[in-house]
């Protein structure tokens, strides 16, 4: 579940903060956020010990459902690592697929605009 988003100004830019997974402890997915005109946005986890986290992408016309695993953007994940996406996606989330040890976060950061 987005556990708390946040979109703030800086010079005219508008930045959108979200976090995505909050000491995630199993598997499970976070809560499909909208971040339609999103542009170069970072998505960054960390708390991995023995785990694998995806990163979803979907442009379906409403909110998927947390079943839905949408497309997955770039490879799994299973070290603390952030990996930068341009992929105009209108829905994101995260999911913990494999767990078996770790508390997982797990934040998106990117610019609106060009």
């Amino acid at each position: 579940m987005a556990i708390a988003i946040k979109q703030t100004r800086v010079n005219g830019v508008s930045i959108l903060n979200a976090k995505l997974l909050d000491d995630a402890g199993a598997v499970g997915n976070s809560e499909w956020i909208d971040i339609r005109g999103l542009r170069n946005y970072t998505v960054t986890v960390s708390g991995i010990t023995s785990a694998t986290v995806i990163i979803s992408g979907s442009n379906d016309d409403t909110k998927p459902a947390a079943a839905d695993h949408g497309e997955a953007l770039g490879s799994s994940i299973t070290s603390d690592e952030s990996a930068s996406f341009t992929a105009p996606y209108r829905w994101l989330k995260a999911r913990v697929s494999i767990f078996a040890t770790g508390t997982i976060d797990a934040e998106i950061e990117g610019n609106f605009g060009s």
